[in-house]
This record gives structure tokens, C-alpha cells and sequence, in this order.
């Protein structure tokens, strides 16, 4: 019997892009993508939602955003960037709500947000479940 998805998905998000890990707990995923590999929004597509506005710039990289892999792997060049420039409130939700509109609310002196508080919520359960110290 193999493992839920829910639960190999972060698994191997962990292996490859420990950043990414902390977008895959399940309330998040359900605002992301509800694990659909090929979701589309109608602005961003995949199963980590990557914003077509990226699709370009992305591809002149090597990485296509319509496959589940190259999805994946955009979401940890983006995350990773955000995280080398901002705190991870900033990147989380320059994540959540393009860098545009998370600066807009720099602007106005909020650096946290409903879904960066989530998501590090999130991280803190994953990493104890990855850790052995609590049960899913």
C-alpha cells in the first residue's frame, strides 16, 4: 500500500527544497492547489501555482512550469530567491501575493500575514513529524 500523497509530496519537497516544505501542510495545499498536479487558476498553474507571469523568464532558465517536476521547481527558485532577500514572513507572503502586492503592504508597515503565520504554523508541525517527535 503506498503512502498518501499528502504525505509523499512533502517528503520529497523536504529531500529537494526544504524551503518548499512548509507550503504542502494540508490547510495550505487546499489554498495552493489541493495537491492537482495540473490546477489552473486562470493566473497561475500547477500544483505549487506558479503565476504564468513567471512562465518566460522561467523556461530562459531551463525549467517548464507545466510539468509537475519543473512546477515544483519553480516554486523553489522563487521561494529561495524571496528567502535570500526578505525575512520568511516577507518571502511567504511575497509568495502568497506576488512581490507587487506583498510590498504594498511593506509600504504600510505590515510584514506578516494570515498566511505566513500558517505557513510557520506549518513548518513547526511538518518538521516534527519529519523529526519523529509527533505523529501526523
Amino acid at each position: 500500500v503506498s503512502p498518501p500523497i499528502s504525505i509523499v509530496i512533502p517528503l520529497i519537497l523536504f529531500a529537494t527544497c526544504p524551503h518548499l516544505l512548509v507550503l504542502w501542510h494540508k490547510k495550505l495545499n487546499q489554498t495552493e492547489s489541493s495537491f492537482r498536479l495540473g490546477a489552473d487558476s486562470g493566473w497561475a498553474y500547477g500544483v505549487c501555482q506558479i503565476g504564468y507571469i513567471n512562465a518566460d523568464w522561467l523556461a530562459d532558465e531551463g525549467v517548464d512550469i507545466f510539468t509537475t517536476s519543473g512546477n515544483i521547481e519553480a516554486a523553489c527558485i522563487i521561494l529561495s530567491d524571496y528567502l535570500s532577500r526578505y525575512t520568511t514572513d516577507q518571502a511567504l507572503m511575497a509568495y502568497n501575493q506576488g512581490e507587487y502586492g506583498a510590498s504594498e503592504d511593506w509600504d504600510s508597515g505590515i510584514y506578516q500575514s494570515d498566511y505566513s503565520r500558517a505557513v510557520q504554523d506549518a513548518a513547526e508541525k511538518w518538521r516534527a513529524i519529519i523529526n519523529g517527535t509527533i505523529n501526523q
